[in-house]
């Protein structure tokens, strides 16, 4: 099975649809701190996994190319990507 299958072995949907990232960012509270909310906007405009954005380094931000480069942890060998980011979220 391929890391990018929309469904698990189990036959369960593994991503969100658009309505339920939209509930999903309509749900991030303001009241959050600075870091709370910088975490949680890095998973919804990134669909990264919850380890990746853990291990997001202020180092790996491309503010260049305006977005970030991940260190792909499900894989034996070190992958990284490179995910566009928006600027008013740089």
């Amino acid at each position: 099975m391929n890391d990018w299958d929309l469904y698990d072995g189990l036959g369960n949907r593994k991503y969100l649809i658009p309505e339920e990232r939209e509930k999903y960012y309509n749900a991030i509270p303001e009241a959050l701190n600075r870091e709370q909310r910088t975490f949680a906007l890095m998973l919804y405009y990134t669909g990264c996994r919850i380890s990746e954005a853990l291990a997001v380094q202020y180092s790996r931000i491309d503010y260049s190319r305006q977005g970030v480069v991940f260190l792909t942890l499900k894989r034996k060998k070190k992958v990284f990507r490179f995910v566009p980011l928006p600027s008013s979220f740089l």
